[in-house]
């Protein structure tokens, strides 16, 4: 008799900003002093703990800590709510979750392979493997982008979505006609109620304008890497952590929206003012 399949643990990873090392190693030694900066944190940040769905809410507590000898015997705590037991491990803004690589090195790598460098250059220049960076972003691109636009209070209905269609239909009917454009806006007239249905159902597995959005721009990149897609690989992977790259990373200075990152252009908002740390704020999985 077959055994029932388990079903996967609902990964509570909070990612802290602790401002510096030092900082973090101090609180690791006060006990009240280390839960009191990471329930302010999150309240700066204006997320919330991803309770069990029954949690009437409750405060939180220690509940162990293990160490990580491969990053010099860094001490990582777990934290537990009182009310429904659901446990958070808790990550230091300079450590990546199952990564060796240093959250500095990450950042430069993903900030290069984001402006047009290849994943190859990329590593060359800072001494680590090809390899691991494209499964840093496949590890980004396990997250739904969905998700992590909701969470930035970004509205997936007509308020953005509208607003480019309209655009398109506008750049259509300029370039190729007032017969073109008045045929393309009939067609998404049509397709508007079917879009409506996919916005409403959360259970309904959906892509984003985003994703479209930078196809034509990775397609030499993906020609370049076919070796990296390996049988444990993914493409798919690949182009969501692209892609959530490329909402979260900010515009060149120069840019009309300079300083700013896709989502703030949109009308969201970022947990904080740096996208890397708002990059592992965002994919954790601990906050909703």
């Amino acid at each position: 008799m077959s055994k029932p399949a388990k079903r996967p643990r609902q990964n509570r990873t909070i990612t802290v900003d602790f401002n510096d090392e030092q900082t973090y190693h101090r609180l690791c030694q006060d006990g009240p002093g280390f839960i009191d900066f990471v329930v302010a944190f999150i309240v700066s940040i204006g997320f919330q703990l991803a309770h069990k769905c029954d949690c009437p809410g409750g405060k939180l507590t220690r509940h162990s800590h293990y160490t990580r000898l491969r990053l010099n015997e860094l001490t990582i705590w777990r934290i537990q709510s009182t009310s429904c037991r659901a446990v958070f491990t808790v990550l230091p803004h300079f450590v990546l979750r199952y990564r060796q690589m240093k959250a500095e090195i990450a950042k430069r790598v993903l900030w290069e392979t984001h402006g047009g460098l290849s994943l190859e250059l990329s590593a060359v220049i800072h001494n680590v493997c090809p390899m691991a960076v494209y499964r840093l972003v496949c590890s980004m691109g396990s997250n739904c982008l969905v998700t992590l636009l909701t969470r930035c209070h970004l509205s997936l209905h007509h308020r953005v979505f509208g607003q480019r269609l309209q655009r398109f239909v506008q750049e259509v009917t300029h370039l190729a006609g007032e017969d073109n454009g008045q045929r393309v806006g009939k067609w998404i007239e049509r397709k508007k109620a079917g879009w409506n249905v996919l916005f409403a159902d959360t259970s309904i597995p959906r892509t984003t304008t985003s994703i479209d959005q930078i196809h034509n721009v990775i397609d030499r990149k993906l020609f370049m890497m076919k070796g990296f897609h390996h049988s444990d690989g993914s493409q798919l992977l690949f182009l969501n952590g692209l892609a959530i790259l490329t909402n979260l990373i900010p515009y060149q200075r120069r840019a009309i929206n300079g300083g700013k990152c896709a989502i703030e252009v949109e009308g969201g908002n970022v947990p904080t003012k740096d996208w890397f740390k708002n990059l592992q704020i965002l994919t954790s999985g601990g906050f909703q």
